[in-house]
This record gives C-alpha cells, structure tokens and sequence, in this order.
C-alpha cells in the first residue's frame, strides 16, 4: 500500500467529508527497493531476570534501555551496557530522554523505601517516590519526580535536589520550551485537616484553590498557553473557566496553539468538545483527538457496541472490530491507523486496506509524507513494513517507546515501533531468542530504475 498524491479534501462541507473519507483510488508509484542493515544492540545478562515491563526503545528507536534482578540486585543496561547495579526488590518504570541519550528508573528497596537512577548514577534515598513517576524535561537537560521524605512531606525535586516541600503533589509537567515548570500542590494543614490545592507555574500559585483534586495540566505547543481540570469535571483555560460536563479528560491544543479539544463525558456518553463546540456522542472515545499539524483537521478513535472506528472532522469512518489512534501525515493530506476484524489486523491508509497480519502496530509517516511504515507481527515472527513492501529480517518480537503520560504507557500497542530518520530512511527495535538479544534494523528506501525492473 502506497501513498496516494491526491490529499485529503479540506472540511468544508458534509458532501466533502464524506468524500475525504471514502477510499482514495489507487494508482502504480515508482517502485521502490529496501535496503537493510540489522545491528546488535547488545543481549540481556546471563542468569537475571529480564523485566518485560521494562524493556523500552529510546524515541529515535536507535537504542534499548532495559531492567532485570536477580537474588535481591537489580541492573539497569542500556544497548547491553550495565549503567547501574543495586539492591532491590522492585524496578519501576524506565524513562529516557527525550534526545534518547539519558536513561532513568525509579527502585523500591527491600524495606520499602525508594531512589532514582540516572545516568547510571543513584539518587537519595525517600520514603516513596510518587506514582507519577518520573520525567525529563523537554530539552532534556533536567530532570524531576515526586517523593516522599520520613516526615510525610511531599517534595518536588529537580536533579535529585528537594525543590519545594508541600503537604501533597499532583500532576506535574514541564512546558515544551523548557522555560516553565508546573504542578498541583496543596498548602492546607493536616493538623486542622483544612486541605486546599493550588496550580503551582513558576514558583506562584495561579487561580483559585479546590478542597478537591488538580489534574490534566497542560501547555500549549507555543508554551504560551495553559489549561487544566478542577475536579475531573470543570476545564480551566488560560485561567477562564469552561463549561462544566460529568468529567474531562484528554485537553489538547493544536500545533499552532490557537485551538483546543478534550473528551468530555455527557450522562453515559463520551464526545469531543472542539473549540467549545460538541461532537458526536459515543459510548466510548477511545483515543485522545490529534489535530493536523496544520491545526485544520481532527481525527480520532471511537466505540459503539462491539465496533471501533475512526473520525475525521465528525466523519465515521468503516467499523471494525478494534482501531489505533488515528496518524496524520506531516503535510495534513494523509489519514492512516491500525484496525482489525475477522480476516486479519491491517492498516487503514486514506480509507484502503492493506494487507493482513495477526497484528500491526501505530503507523508512522516519513517526514515529507511520501512513504508510510509500520511494524507488524505474522505466523509467530515480528517485521517491519515499509509502503507494503516486507522486510527480508524477522524478529522474535518488536520493542517500542512508551508515551509519556504513564497511564497511556499501559496500553503497549500504542507504543512507538518505527522512527523515521530522513524521509528515506526509517528504523525500529527488534528481538531475537536465544538471550533475549536486541537489534535495530534500519531500513533504506530506495528507488527501482526502469532498467533494473525490467532484469529477468
């Protein structure tokens, strides 16, 4: 299956959508060759226990980061190389940076207590660190999380330094410029049991405090904008409030900051709210709205009953058993996602089938959106597709960079599996038994001269 030159039509009338939603018809492109080139990225230790649970690429899909025990130690590696040994009794989530060149990992001790690992080196010890977890920031230059010290007190801290010191912690999140830094902290009094949580952006408390929880901070692409959830049910935007549904969830600004979508629940019914404006109801939204990069169109995944599909600017698209997150191409012209029903899992690319696997993975478009690659699983054996074409190369099993938000990290199919290097160029993670031992097989994509297609 190959892209198609002609785009997406724009959303402009019902008659249009419809259009854009019907399958594209095909037509032949130049064909295309695959050039591979597998490398080792090491193997799991002899004798550990390797933590399937913990076993991450990077986000450039070039490297693999990895946690295993044995006897009460615990080893972080990254591409086979032992970064950190420790003892133990539980390693929890791994977090690269976002530059793909720093590994990190929280580890819960055999009395209970915890520490962080980064870089290979380990930080001070707390009473807990928060389920929260752990992130770079966007530049990946620093770092932070949220423990607890011996008195209860719950702490911010930057670099394995304490920042500030607060009765309770929430969400926490850096803006994509790195230049702000956000949470919910509470400042009430547990003594009087008075407990009031505040928006804490740049060291200042921001709006009004809630004897109830904080969440879904979020900034804007430009990092000028900020919005957040008061009580699950209430959005605040840029510190205006928004109207209040049974709960939200899911606030996304577009890449050009100036719109914004969440889910919202309605009664026993789930839609999208777009610019204040109401979508469809469905029984269930099951992926969060992603805009177009040019910030036009919105597409996103949906329920009802036993089928799952895809919309695109309010559009249902063909039911099937089970869907991915819908991708959009970098030009804006390309609609494509996984699905599934009884003949196979496939991907859907402008509305046409492509071929069957017994599973496929998120999609991924090349930087000019010209070629569309994928990782897919068949008859036991895990492989890279590119344009339709096959890899030579079959692995054990495929690994993937987690999303950030660590509830979103559960669901492993929404992992990233591919990454694009140049528009020609595309790379993925693989493993192959025994060991386990991990590679990265990087795939070019060249063309066929008419003379070389026409060779017996």
């Amino acid at each position: 299956m190959r892209l198609q030159k002609a785009p997406l039509l724009a959303a402009l009338t019902f008659p249009l959508l419809v259009t854009a939603l019907a399958p594209a018809q095909e037509r032949p492109l130049p064909p295309i060759t695959l050039k591979e080139t597998v490398t080792s990225l090491g193997r799991a230790p002899e004798g550990w226990m390797l933590l399937a649970s913990k076993l991450i690429a990077s986000p450039d899909l070039a490297h693999v980061g990895y946690a295993a025990t044995k006897d009460g130690e615990g080893i972080l590696m990254m591409d086979g190389k032992e970064l950190a040994r420790f003892e133990c009794k539980e390693i929890k989530r791994l977090v690269f940076s976002p530059d793909s060149t720093r590994l990190a990992c929280v580890v819960e001790t055999k009395d209970y207590h915890s520490f962080a690992v980064v870089d290979g080196v380990v930080g001070p010890l707390y009473s807990s660190i928060g389920y929260l977890g752990f992130c770079f920031r966007p530049d990946s230059k620093s770092f932070a999380y949220t423990a607890r010290d011996r008195l209860r007190n719950d702490a911010i801290v930057i670099d394995n330094k304490v920042f500030r010191t607060y009765v309770g912690l929430g969400d926490f999140v850096y803006s994509p410029d790195s230049k702000h830094f956000a949470y919910v902290a509470n400042f009430g009094l547990p003594i009087s049991g008075l407990y009031r949580w505040y928006v804490v952006r740049d060291s200042r408390r921001r709006g009004r405090s809630v004897e109830s929880f904080l969440s879904h901070l979020t900034y804007s692409p430009d990092s000028k904008r900020f919005a957040y959830v008061v009580e699950a049910d209430k959005l605040i935007v840029d510190g205006k409030e928004h109207p209040r549904y049974a709960t939200v969830k899911d606030v996304t600004f577009s890449p050009d900051s100036k719109r914004l979508v969440h889910v919202a629940t309605k009664g026993s019914r789930e839609c999208i709210v777009l610019d204040g404006v109401e979508g469809p109801l469905h029984k269930y939204v099951t992926s969060a709205p992603v805009f177009s990069p040019d910030s036009a169109r919105i597409a996103y995944s949906a329920m009802e009953s036993k089928s799952a599909f895809v919309l695109l600017d309010g559009i249902e698209g063909k039911r099937y058993s089970e869907v991915t997150a819908p991708v959009f191409s970098p030009d804006s012209n390309h609609l494509a996602y996984g699905a599934k029903d009884k003949s196979g899992a496939f991907v859907v690319l402008d509305g046409n089938e492509g071929s069957r696997y017994a599973r496929v993975f998120a999609p991924a478009f090349s930087p000019d959106s010209v070629h569309l690659a994928f990782v897919a699983e068949t008859r036991g054996q895990a492989l890279l597709v590119v344009d339709g074409m096959e890899s030579t190369n079959r692995f054990a099993s495929s690994v993937g960079h987690p999303p950030a938000y660590w509830m979103d990290a559960l669901d492993r199919d929404t992992w990233k599996r591919v990454h694009f290097t140049s528009p020609t160029t595309v790379q993925a993670v693989f493993t192959r038994q025994p060991g386990p031992e991990f590679f990265r097989l990087e795939v070019q994509i060249l063309p066929v001269s008419i003379s070389e297609e026409e060779k017996p």
